[in-house]
């Protein structure tokens, strides 16, 4: 991996560079949500995830007691927040509420403008509202993509 012409070949090279938020869930069930959120963040973004209302009502829960969008919404936003210059989410609005989806959504929106995003997702809608750029990867081939009728069309091509 590379980034602005530096080759990251090991783990701690990567370290505060790159997240990576999975779709399954990631967090440990014993711990608070407020001790998690000072293992990925800096003490200013932890502060600043804090203050976020849809956080505040899960600082003090057990991610044990958390449903599962809960979970999922917090794991999301304490990505988004760490110190990372870049941040790989797979499927990341799968299992949230719409109401989650949508404030999730303008959170990524607002802090795409300070680092970058990769986002895989199938719901196309989600992804063309949140993207500077769009690309279709399919059979080994990446296809940049101008808007979501030919992201219908490479779509659908591949399908049939």
């Amino acid at each position: 991996m590379k980034i602005d012409d530096q080759i990251l070949t090991k783990q701690s090279d990567r370290r505060n560079r790159i997240a990576y938020l999975p779709q399954e869930s990631i967090f440990p069930k014993n711990i608070k949500v407020k001790d998690l959120i000072f293992l990925f963040c800096d003490l200013e973004n932890a502060e600043k995830l804090s203050h976020i209302d849809i956080m505040k009502s899960f600082l003090n829960s057990y991610t044990r007691n958390l449903s599962g969008g809960e979970i999922k919404m917090v794991e999301l936003l304490t990505i988004v927040y760490s110190k990372a210059e870049f941040i790989l989410l797979e499927k990341p609005f799968t299992g949230l509420s719409p109401i989650f989806a949508e404030k999730a959504m303008k959170i990524i929106k607002e802090i795409s403008k300070e680092k970058g995003f990769i986002i895989s997702d199938f719901v196309s809608e989600n992804i063309i509202n949140l993207s500077d750029e769009i690309y279709f990867l399919s059979n080994h081939c990446v296809k940049k993509i101008k808007d979501s009728e030919e992201l219908q069309y490479y779509y659908h091509k591949k399908n049939n």
